[in-house]
C-alpha cells in the first residue's frame, strides 16, 4: 500500500519534471510546515546555476518513516535533511553513515550514491559550530547547559566536546534520554537547569518554542541563576522560526543571545555541498533566509 509519504514524493516528482527539474531532494519531518529550507535551498540552486535542482518538504508520520527512505531509492532523489522527529529512527533505514553521524548517533542528512545506497550525515554539529564562530563566540573552556537529549542535542553536544567545552550539563524532562546521552560524550546529567550554575553558554536544543504559545523552557529566574559568575554569557535556541521566550528572556537581561537561523544556513550549506559535490553560494542563501525569517 502506497502510504501518503510515498504519494507526496511521487506528486512533487511530477510536479518537478513537468518544470524541467530532474534532481529531488527535500526534507522528511513532523511538522516541516514552518521549515525555511526550501527557500534556502531553491535559493542556492538558483544561484549556483543548478536549474534542474528542486527542493521540497514532505510531512512523513513516524509509522511513515521506512516507506518513505525506500522511496528515495525507488524513485531516485538526489537525497533528504531529516528533521524532528526522525534523526535517531531514521538510522536503522540507512545502507552506511559517516564516521562522525555515527559517533553522535543522529542523521539529518542523506545522501544518495550512484550505487544507490543512501549514506547519512550529520551536518549539525558543523553547523552548530560555525554558527557560533559567526556570532564571535568560542565555548573552548566554558561551562555548558544544554537542554534537550534528542537528536539535535547529541549534535550539539558532540561538537562541544570537539571544541573544547570544559563541563556540559544536559537537562531533559527525560531523565533516561538525558542519561544516555551524557554517558555517551561524558557530560553530566542535572535535573534542573538551575542546577547548571555558571554556564558560559546555555542551549535551547529541544523543540519548545517552536510554536506560538510555547512556555519558556527556564524561567528568567532560572536564566538568572545559571548565568551568575559566567563572563559574557551567550544563549543560544536552535528554535529558528520565532523569537522565543528563552530569547526575550536573554534580551531583558541583557545577555548576548541568537536564534537558530545561523545553525539554520550553516548546516544547509554543508548539506548542498555534499549533495552537489560544489561550494554553497552561502550569501544567497543566507539572504533567502533573511528575506523569509
Amino acid at each position: 500500500m502506497t502510504t501518503c509519504a510515498e504519494t507526496a514524493i511521487e506528486s512533487a516528482l511530477d510536479s518537478a519534471r513537468r518544470r524541467g527539474k530532474s534532481r529531488l531532494v527535500g526534507i522528511f519531518g513532523k511538522p516541516v510546515g514552518h521549515t525555511l529550507s526550501p527557500s534556502m535551498q531553491n535559493a542556492a540552486f538558483e544561484a549556483a546555476g543548478m536549474a534542474e535542482w528542486h527542493y521540497a518538504a514532505f510531512e512523513v508520520e513516524p509509522s511513515e518513516l521506512g516507506e518513505a527512505i525506500a522511496a528515495i531509492k525507488k524513485h531516485r532523489l538526489a537525497g533528504v535533511n531529516i528533521t524532528v522527529p526522525h534523526k535517531e529512527a531514521v538510522i536503522q533505514y540507512l545502507d552506511d553513515l559517516d564516521a562522525f553521524a555515527r559517533r553522535i548517533g543522529a542523521v539529518n542528512t542523506i545522501a544518495a550514491g550512484a550505487d544507490g545506497l543512501l549514506l547519512g550525515y550529520n551536518t549539525d554539529a558543523g553547523g552548530f559550530l560555525k554558527a557560533l564562530d559567526a556570532e564571535g563566540f568560542s565555548p573552548d573552556g566554558k561551562k555548558v547547559l544544554v537542554m534537550g537529549a534528542g537528536g539535535a542535542a547529541q549534535a550539539v553536544v558532540a561538537a562541544l566536546k570537539s571544541r573544547g567545552a570544559s563541563e556540559i550539563a544536559v537537562c531533559d524532562t527525560a531523565a533516561d534520554r538525558a542519561s544516555r546521552l551524557a554517558a555517551k560524550f561524558g557530560a553530566k546529567v542535572v535535573d534542573s537547569a538551575r542546577r547548571a550554575v555558571g554556564a558560559g553558554l546555555i542551549v535551547n536544543a529541544s523543540p519548545v518554542g517552536m510554536k506560538e504559545g510555547d512556555p519558556a523552557i527556564m524561567s528568567m529566574d532560572d536564566l538568572s541563576i545559571v548565568s551568575a559568575g559566567a563572563k559574557d554569557a551567550f544563549v543560544y535556541d536552535l528554535v529558528y522560526n520565532r523569537k522565543t521566550e528563552l530569547l526575550k528572556s536573554a534580551s531583558l537581561m541583557g545577555l548576548r543571545h541568537a536564534g537558530g537561523l545561523g545553525m539554520l544556513l550553516h548546516q544547509g550549506a554543508l548539506a548542498f555541498e555534499i549533495w552537489t559535490g560544489r561550494p554553497a553560494p552561502l550569501e544567497a542563501m543566507k539572504k533567502a533566509l533573511e528575506n523569509k525569517a
